[in-house]
């Protein structure tokens, strides 16, 4: 009996383990291969961190070019770059130049994302001389590219692009297997349940936790200003999609602990009642 509890215990430790990686995994598997990186992008251009970081890039580059951009040209850039930003033509724009940029890092090389938004920057530049803004028709190319993410995770995640799949297909079969197997073993199947669900559960927390933490040591490797606030709102949108995945995995955990604890309580329940049964039959025969 204690060795099946265990041994019960040990897999339901492995499974934990293994839940590590499941949700972040099929997360970055489906970033980097189907359509939800596009919706993890697509709301960028309201924040309004991107919109200033666009506004002071494009007020850099025009500046660069020779021309001076006094206090009323500024406050004209910042006025103006957000209600083009905020319209259905801009945020297609810019989730096609999101997906090339992903394409492009699939097939490429190095930790950088970099998205080209000319197309962009065309029609706010356009907008602006209609404001009166003076700006120059040859803007330097680095003010119609926005950095997205620098680092070599980036790398790490590209050379295992197609190992990531079959992890994300692979890694949730094993982590249910042995969470089955462990309560097929077990002679207390319910607290077992309960267990793996507080286990879970508390995988699911740390990982939330580790989030903050790990996107805030990537904001202190930024120097600039301007891309820190641009890099910062990325980081939040990738951070609130995943964090929105572990969010489910939390809440499934919780209540599968939930429900092995009531069912556990239920089932010792019926058993006393049915030994007290047992007890008091004889003396009722007796009787």
């Amino acid at each position: 009996m204690m060795a099946r509890g265990v041994f019960s215990s040990l897999l339901v430790l492995l499974a934990c383990a293994v839940a590590v990686a499941v949700v972040p995994v099929r997360w970055l598997d489906a970033q980097l291969h189907t359509d939800d990186y596009a919706e993890t992008v697509r709301p960028l251009p309201r924040d309004p961190q991107v919109q200033r970081a666009i506004s002071d890039r494009l007020a850099e580059a025009i500046e660069s070019s020779g021309r001076e951009v006094p206090p009323e040209m500024a406050h004209t850039i910042q006025s103006k770059v957000p209600v083009v930003l905020g319209t259905p033509e801009a945020a297609e724009i810019w989730v096609a130049a999101n997906l090339a940029a992903r394409d492009a890092l699939l097939s490429g090389n190095g930790g950088k994302v970099t998205v080209d938004i000319d197309e962009l920057v065309a029609i706010l530049s356009e907008r602006l001389r209609a404001e009166g803004v003076d700006v120059p028709a040859d803007l330097p190319a680095h003010s119609s590219r926005v950095v997205l993410v620098d680092s070599p995770a980036v790398a790490r995640a590209r050379e295992g692009s197609q190992l990531t799949t079959t992890l994300a297909q692979a890694l949730p079969l094993v982590a249910g297997g042995l969470l089955l197997l462990a309560l097929l073993i077990s002679a207390r199947r319910f607290r077992t349940l309960a267990i793996a669900g507080i286990g879970v559960a508390v995988v699911a927390l740390v990982e939330i936790l580790a989030l903050r933490l790990a996107r805030d040591r990537y904001l202190a490797t930024v120097d600039d200003d301007t891309s820190r606030a641009l890099l910062d709102a990325v980081a939040q949108e990738f951070s609130r999609s995943l964090r929105s995945d572990l969010l489910v995995l939390l809440l499934a955990a919780i209540a599968v602990a939930v429900g092995g604890i009531i069912l556990g309580l239920l089932t010792r329940r019926r058993q006393s009642d049915d030994l007290d049964i047992e007890r008091l039959a004889p003396t009722t025969a007796a009787r």
